[in-house]
Parts: structure tokens; C-alpha cells; sequence
């Protein structure tokens, strides 16, 4: 039997063949720190790790996300990135292009084109001209979902952004 002693709390460490560096307490949080370490000088390889991890794990990842958000520290994440416009933006398109898709019809547009057609309203809703800021338009589909056949292709001069109010009195009629 050897002795030797660890390199992080100096207690004495007795091995048998091979001269370890930390006691068994200490070895953990070493291993994490140096984890810790090597994910913060590589974070391309980090990034696309816990991405490919995701889509192998894809409902284990939803379930640790539902647990997150009901901890204080995911309801603060969750409030501050409800709040921010780019996320207001997001929704707004991404629950439009989930309509869409319940009703088999298909947006052939991006988000960066929406984005852009947004960009040139500056705010202001074509409609009752209001200035009401671009985070308050909404997606409005000129020719409504409702009414398209099955398997219609709405492209970006098919919609049009106007604010919530406009959008709710327009309903299912078509207005240009």
C-alpha cells in the first residue's frame, strides 16, 4: 500500500497500483470543473453536443424543460424572454403558420421576410393607421384561412400586418 496526497484539499490518499491526483471528494468537482472548463474554450463543439443530444432525447428534453419552468429560476427565464420583442414576433408568426397548417394550407414565406414586410410598415397598421409600434401587428392573412381551399399556398403578398383590433373586426372577410 502507497500514500500520496491530493493536489486540491492535500489529504493523504492511500493507492494500491495506480498514483491517483485527488481524493475520492475532491475528484467530482475537479472532473466538473474541468467540464466546465472545456465547455467554455469550446463552444461550437458544446453547442452542437447538447443539440444532438436533443433530438436523440427529444421528450426527455421536453419533460426537463416542463420541470425548469416551474422552478423560480425558469419562471424569471420565462418572463424575461416573454418580454422581449423579437419574442412577441416569433409568436405572432409561428402561431399563424400553425393555424395554417391545422387548415392544410401552406406559408411559402420566411420569418425574415415577414420581418422585412414589417419593417416597411414601421409601426403603423394599413388599416386604421394608427402608430402602435411593430411588436403590436399581427399577421393577417388578406384572403382568410377559413375560407382557402385545402392545400392553398400563401405567399408574402397573401398576408399583410395590422394591428390586433383591425384583425379582430376583419374576421373572415377579405379586405385588401
Amino acid at each position: 500500500m502507497f500514500e500520496t496526497n491530493c493536489q486540491r484539499c492535500n489529504d493523504t490518499i492511500e493507492y494500491r497500483t495506480f498514483r491517483p491526483k485527488w481524493c475520492r471528494n475532491c475528484y467530482p468537482i475537479v472532473k466538473l470543473e474541468k467540464t466546465k472548463e472545456w465547455q467554455k474554450n469550446n463552444p461550437e463543439k458544446e453547442s452542437a453536443r447538447k443539440q444532438k443530444w436533443k433530438e436523440e432525447n427529444r421528450e426527455k428534453s421536453r419533460e426537463i424543460w416542463r420541470r425548469y419552468i416551474k422552478t423560480e429560476k425558469g419562471m424569471a427565464t420565462r418572463k424575461r424572454n416573454r418580454s422581449t420583442e423579437a419574442y412577441r414576433l416569433f409568436v405572432n408568426f409561428h402561431s399563424a403558420k400553425r393555424r395554417a397548417m391545422k387548415r392544410n394550407v401552406i406559408h411559402s414565406f420566411t420569418q425574415e421576410e415577414w420581418n422585412n414586410k414589417l419593417n416597411t410598415t414601421k409601426g403603423i397598421c394599413p388599416m386604421c393607421k394608427n402608430d402602435l409600434g411593430i411588436e403590436n401587428l399581427t399577421l393577417d392573412h388578406i384572403f382568410p384561412i377559413s375560407k382557402a381551399d385545402e392545400g392553398r399556398i400563401y405567399t408574402i403578398d397573401d398576408v399583410q400586418p395590422i394591428c390586433i383590433r383591425c384583425n379582430t373586426k376583419k374576421n373572415d372577410k377579405v379586405m385588401i
